[in-house]
């Protein structure tokens, strides 16, 4: 089965569990989660467990750990990124995709060569613990920015921040070729809307997870998208 294969729907449903809590919890009247920070803040002050029928999630360090019945179904670690999972572990990667049935036979060797060959690739980055997820050489497309601007409007959940053309501005969009092809489905990404003399001349999605490195160093160095800070 292609590696890429594996990884990526260990990722969808890692995705889905936490939308699916996230979803909960605002139905419930928890208002206000809607990312991995708010998330992590609601289930420290409910003692880090989260019980959503015959679920029960695990809050951990980095991480998470859903239980039915007993038994862990998925796992995962946030990482410190605002995505839901950005460090991948063979043992979780296999624990969670053996309760999917097309992959009830994977095991932890199994998905150990899987991070292996995509570290090799690039696709994966070993760490001390586990592998971060480089998204855009797990699959990407080209990005095309409006070229008609004066000023960028951030904005994040409904907090903005207005950002003037620059010489950072412009470098930061040179410097972003190619973004994760499936930004669009992707939860906490910041809109980032060009104007022109206050008209709107396009919008573009940002998350530093799912761009390029020279990009997200450009934005991170300049505080060009933080609306949080």
């Amino acid at each position: 089965m292609d590696n890429l294969y594996i990884l990526s729907k260990y990722l969808d449903v890692v995705n889905k569990r936490c939308r699916d809590l996230v979803k909960h919890l605002n139905d419930s009247g928890a208002a206000g989660v809607y990312d991995v920070y708010t998330l992590h803040d609601y289930a420290v002050s409910h003692g880090n467990e989260i019980t959503v029928g015959d679920l029960n999630y695990k809050f951990h360090g980095i991480g998470c750990s859903v239980y039915e019945g007993g038994t862990e179904i998925c796992s995962w670690d946030f990482c410190g990124s605002n995505v839901w999972c950005a460090l991948v572990d063979p043992f979780k990667i296999a624990n969670t995709l053996r309760h999917e049935e097309e992959f009830q036979a994977i095991s932890s060797d199994d998905c150990r060569i899987v991070c292996e060959t995509l570290a090799s690739e690039g696709v994966l980055e070993k760490k001390s613990v586990g592998y971060s997820v480089c998204f855009v050489k797990l699959n990407s497309k080209e990005l095309t920015f409006p070229q008609n601007y004066n000023e960028i409007k951030a904005v994040y959940h409904g907090i903005e921040k207005v950002i003037p053309r620059s010489v950072m501005t412009d470098r930061f969009i040179r410097k972003s070729k190619r973004v994760y092809s499936r930004i669009e489905e992707m939860d906490m990404n910041t809109e980032l809307h060009f104007l022109l003399s206050g008209k709107e001349t396009g919008i573009v999605l940002y998350n530093p997870a799912y761009y390029e490195a020279g990009a997200v160093n450009t934005a991170q160095k300049n505080k060009l998208f933080d609306v949080l800070t």
